[in-house]
């Protein structure tokens, strides 16, 4: 023990950074910039139903390991 108070780490999405770090951050943006607003739309929407697909299994998976009914 040091004396020092424990830090808390800020916690951060992981589906998040996954997808940023694929490029979807920078494939948004440039989208944007350039007005591409159709193709922007469609990589929104898909970005969002990865991140609802992989929140879907992830509860599925807890849901078996702890033993729920789910």
């Amino acid at each position: 023990m040091t004396g020092e108070a424990p830090r808390a780490e800020p916690r951060v999405n992981g589906r998040v950074q996954y997808g940023l770090a694929l490029g979807w951050g920078r494939t948004i943006c440039n989208n944007l910039q350039l007005g591409f607003y159709q193709r922007l739309a469609t990589l929104v929407l898909l970005v969002y139903a990865l991140v609802i697909a992989s929140d879907s299994m992830g509860d599925r998976l807890r849901g078996r390991r702890a033993g729920g009914l789910r």
